[in-house]
């Protein structure tokens, strides 16, 4: 066998010697910061109109703008790091049912961007609704909260095209919270049951989105929560989050907020 011709140092002839490790990461690195300087671009611009006293409908748009600009610089930190873990400045004990709200101002449904609210000339309607206890909290940061459960009001909305109901439950024990997300939808056949939580299984075709639910499941797993498919959930699906409880804020103290944009949403 005629071994395969080599350039200098082992090199293909006329090819780039191959990347090292320290390589690699000063161009993640010099990404992450590119992006997160266009996306305090974005944040800025948004809180800037903000302060305009705009209607209340725009105003929930930007409000929506400045805390997803300020979730994907959390994302882009989590991967220069490798490994998530909280920051500092997050907060220790995260209400659930400001995550709750403020995932359904970050995800919206198709046509008519609100909820509850049916498309020109009697159209589907789409209702997302919570029954959360105003002062349940979870030792989850905020910023993974808010892009698990949007993982899950985004599955719904796409198997429900005609509309139809999501909804939030929450109960706890002094241990642990149990976050029910539910809609009534198609369901789930056997096989998507079994693989619903293996890395790129999708069940629509020309979809590769599949990572997303593979990839909440492994989050949430960094931050001792668990994410679950419920059995038995006719009609629709179910899936539960298995979550630490943490302890409310003193009453009558100011509960600490993720980020100065996530205050300027008047989400945390």
């Amino acid at each position: 066998m005629t071994a395969k011709s080599t350039g200098v140092g082992g090199n293909p002839p006329g090819g780039d010697p191959p990347a090292s490790s320290a390589d690699a990461a000063l161009r993640r690195n010099g990404a992450v910061h590119d992006i997160n300087q266009m996306l305090a671009v974005i944040m800025g611009r948004a809180e800037l109109l903000l302060e305009r006293g705009l209607n209340a409908g725009i105003a929930d748009d930007l409000r929506a703008i400045i805390l997803a600009a300020d979730d994907a610089a959390a994302m882009l930190k989590r991967l220069r790091r490798g490994v998530p873990q909280r920051d500092r400045e997050e907060e220790a004990a995260v209400n659930l049912r400001r995550a709750a709200e403020a995932v359904g101002l970050l995800i919206r449904p198709p046509m008519t961007g609100k909820w509850g609210l049916p498309a020109a000339g009697g159209g589907p309607r789409w209702d997302f609704t919570w029954d959360v206890p105003a002062d349940l909290h979870t030792s989850v940061p905020g910023q993974v909260m808010r892009e698990v459960l949007s993982n899950l009001l985004v599955n719904a909305l796409e198997v429900m095209p005609t509309g139809g109901n999501i909804r939030l439950d929450a109960m706890a024990d002094p241990a642990r919270v149990r976050v029910t997300v539910a809609d009534d939808g198609p369901g789930l056949d056997n096989e998507t049951a079994r693989r619903i939580f293996e890395p790129g299984f999708t069940s629509r075709e020309g979809d590769f989105r599949g990572i997303g639910l593979a990839g909440s499941r492994q989050l949430l797993k960094c931050f001792d929560g668990r994410l679950e498919l419920a059995a038995g959930q006719e009609p629709g699906a179910a899936f539960v989050l298995d979550l630490p409880r943490a302890a409310a804020p003193p009453a009558g103290s100011a509960e600490p907020v993720a980020s100065a944009a996530a205050a300027a949403a008047g989400l945390d």
